[in-house]
């Protein structure tokens, strides 16, 4: 089966406990994992000198890096109860570290998995320094080349578990830039990390052979900076369910046990074909 993740991002909202809900709905809309993202301070992704730069376009214009990063953290301190919660709820939850500092910092709290975000995979001390904990982890590929996505591969050895996700990084993506094809490209188990709006593209690349499909929710009220590419938890459930029928239409493969009537197919009687009961 594939794997379905919720992202929580920023629809968080700031509050712990719109956090710990959105477990709860992530949960009940029939996602397997749960995952958050964590930077210790705006700094680790605001460069020096951008940090004032406000976006020219997007779900996000107007607001400046320092600004957008700081409205959307996910403030470390939450981390200790939101492991706990997880596993309250028996909900897998991973987490994206956007630096050195965070990777340790979830270590000692035993995160079981690491997602490299696109925007870091050009960051491979921290790509080798994931791998070095021998969890399972997760390659993002948006905004990526061919060479730079296999750079980064060859920073993780063998023995770690490895997914890899196509991704567009545009937020939301128009489902004509989605461009699944490209996810058959990647090393398998290979999956997709999906901003576009609707069931098209899981559906569509669960199809192909999807290992994992990663799809961001968000509150019931639709409020947050993730609102444009995020699902609600109805919408959520909606998508897992279609997700859960490609699967099922799928099948085996196999030519036997398709529980098709057979009474009326023809037959060789005497020498002479007949449909016969």
């Amino acid at each position: 089966m594939v794997e379905i993740v919720a992202e929580v991002s920023c629809s968080h909202l700031g509050k712990l406990e719109h956090a710990l809900a959105l477990m709860d709905h992530a949960k009940w809309a029939g996602a397997d994992a749960v995952k958050f993202q964590l930077w210790m301070t705006p700094a680790d992704l605001v460069g020096e000198g951008l940090e004032r730069t406000p976006l020219k376009s997007g779900a996000w214009e107007g607001k400046t890096l320092a600004e957008l990063y700081r409205a959307a953290q996910t403030p470390p301190e939450w981390f200790p109860t939101l492991f706990d919660y997880a596993k309250q709820i028996n909900l897998p939850m991973f987490v994206s570290p956007f630096s050195l500092q965070a990777v340790e910092y979830l270590e000692a709290r035993d995160c079981p998995r690491y997602k490299i975000a696109s925007f870091e995979l050009n960051w491979l001390e921290l790509i080798v320094r994931v791998a070095e904990t021998n969890k399972p982890v997760v390659l993002s590929t948006g905004t990526c080349t061919k060479d730079e996505v296999a750079t980064a591969l060859g920073c993780i050895p063998r023995r770690v578990p490895l997914t890899t996700l196509h991704c567009v990084s545009a937020y939301p993506t128009e489902i004509g830039q989605s461009n699944v094809n490209r996810m058959l490209r990647l090393p398998f188990p290979y999956g997709i990390s999906d901003h576009s709006l609707g069931y098209i593209v899981p559906m569509t690349a669960t199809a192909l052979g999807a290992a994992m499909i990663e799809k961001h929710i968000m509150l019931p009220s639709r409020e947050g900076l993730d609102s444009a590419h995020s699902l609600t938890p109805d919408e959520f459930r909606q998508m897992v369910n279609n997700v859960r029928g490609v699967e099922q239409a799928l099948g085996t493969g196999d030519w036997e046990n398709e529980g098709e009537d057979r009474t009326f197919k023809r037959k060789l009687v005497n020498g002479e074909w007949v449909r016969a009961a």
